[in-house]
């Protein structure tokens, strides 16, 4: 089990061509990226667009949080560091922990179908690339979730 999860955008390998990391995610650095990366203010429209509650707990020293609900039930928070404004593009963000995973990997299907792929990370050294098709099952499996 990892320490910390964080979600990738996919634009991220293509600019730092790190194949080794990579290597066996499905993210093959020799064809043409398609993927975006989205800015805060894009995730924070689209947690709303996805139907959430979103309360942002922290925004000081280029670090926001947020923490976004379903029903009091389903929810999920989000760390961006080194922000100058919401508008620059992000590569990662955090998930913090306790978030329900099977929300997270719904709501980035979600940001998928805008910005195409993200890769779910854990500290531990595993990792799903997940797509806008690819389903939620196989992610799990991955993740050993």
């Amino acid at each position: 089990m990892a320490n910390h999860y964080y979600i990738i955008s996919e634009v991220s390998f293509f600019n730092n061509k790190i194949q080794d990391f990579i290597s066996g995610t499905g993210i093959d650095i020799k064809q043409s990226c398609y993927s975006k990366m989205p800015t805060v203010s894009e995730i924070k429209k689209a947690l709303i667009e996805y139907r959430f509650q979103t309360n942002e707990i922290l925004n000081q020293n280029g670090r926001i949080e947020l923490i976004a609900s379903k029903n009091n039930t389903e929810s999920i928070g989000l760390i961006f560091t080194e922000i100058e404004d919401e508008n620059e593009p992000v590569d990662m963000f955090r998930i913090l922990r306790g978030s329900h995973t099977d929300t997270v990997i719904d709501f980035v299907k979600f940001l998928a179908i805008s910005y195409g792929n993200f890769l779910y990370y854990g500290d531990s050294g595993i990792m799903s690339l997940i797509t806008k098709d690819k389903d939620s099952e196989i992610i799990r499996s991955e993740l050993n979730m």
